[in-house]
């Protein structure tokens, strides 16, 4: 579950404002099967976003994201790997908002 997300028929999306520098943290307890973890994540990062400081646990990934452009949708991607070999995918789209 994405927190501070909506939702829509392509998936989980935020609207952000150019200028913004945030960290976006991916919950996947709901995912892992009981005794499971995380062992790797990795972030596919768009063109026009720069990406900073990944760091995972054992139920979640974070990545720090900024490059925001008003007007522009992003799709990023986290991938994890768990201790058990097991892996997915998880997208969601940032949409940059004009400041009014």
């Amino acid at each position: 579950m994405i927190i501070g997300f909506q939702h829509d028929t392509l998936g989980d999306w935020i609207p952000i404002y150019p200028g913004a520098l945030l960290d976006f943290t991916l919950d996947w307890s709901g995912w892992l099967e009981e005794g499971d973890s995380i062992s790797v994540s990795a972030w596919v990062v768009p063109e026009g976003l720069t990406s900073s400081a990944p760091s995972s646990d054992d139920d979640s990934a974070t990545v720090w994201l900024t490059g925001v452009t008003a007007g522009e949708t992003y799709t990023v991607i986290n991938q994890v790997t768990t201790a058990a070999g097991r892996v997915q995918l998880k997208p969601f789209r940032i949409v940059g908002r004009a400041l009014q």
